[in-house]
């Protein structure tokens, strides 16, 4: 859960990106202020993310992402 703004979204779509993450489907929920979004990912593979690396990667991007406009 975190709060809406503008460019949220895009920026979470460049962390997927920056971790080779490919985005199949999203849920997309915004009341009010606050927005929660659901991502159906895979890796470039088409296979479900299993990689710490990669997870991590992506916790790392989507955290930085986040602070960086706060």
């Amino acid at each position: 859960l975190a709060l809406d703004r503008p460019g949220l979204l895009a920026d979470v779509g460049l962390a997927f990106a920056e971790c080779r993450i490919r985005v199949h489907n999203a849920k997309i929920a915004t009341v009010g202020a606050d927005v929660e979004d659901v991502f159906f990912i895979t890796g470039t593979d088409n296979h479900p993310v299993t990689q710490d690396g990669q997870l991590d990667c992506l916790r790392e991007r989507i955290v930085h992402r986040l602070s960086e406009r706060a």
